[in-house]
């Protein structure tokens, strides 16, 4: 896969992550408060997350070709990682 690719791949990964976690805040709305709390702790943790892939991504394309691939699949295995914690999180909380 070419670095460009790599870089789009990535970058609609993170804004999947964004439209979740978008939708997940407004269907919250019908929790108890008890479970917002929680729901919401646990949710800033889960956007800082996606905040610190997006950095990374964004170092990544700064690096060299040759260093490419092995910055795109950690990126990628923490992604998907986040991905599926935050599948988690909705069924729990929404």
């Amino acid at each position: 896969m070419q670095r460009d690719t790599y870089i789009d791949h990535l970058n609609a990964r993170l804004s999947e992550i964004s439209h979740a976690i978008t939708r997940a805040k407004n269907a919250m709305e019908k929790a108890t408060k008890d479970s917002q709390v929680e729901a919401l702790r646990q949710l800033v943790v889960l956007e800082q997350q996606k905040a610190d892939l997006a950095q990374r991504v964004v170092e990544a394309q700064e690096m060299h070709a040759e260093q490419w691939s092995k910055a795109h699949a950690g990126v990628q295995e923490a992604l998907d990682g986040l991905h599926n914690t935050f599948e988690s999180w909705l069924k729990r909380y929404t």
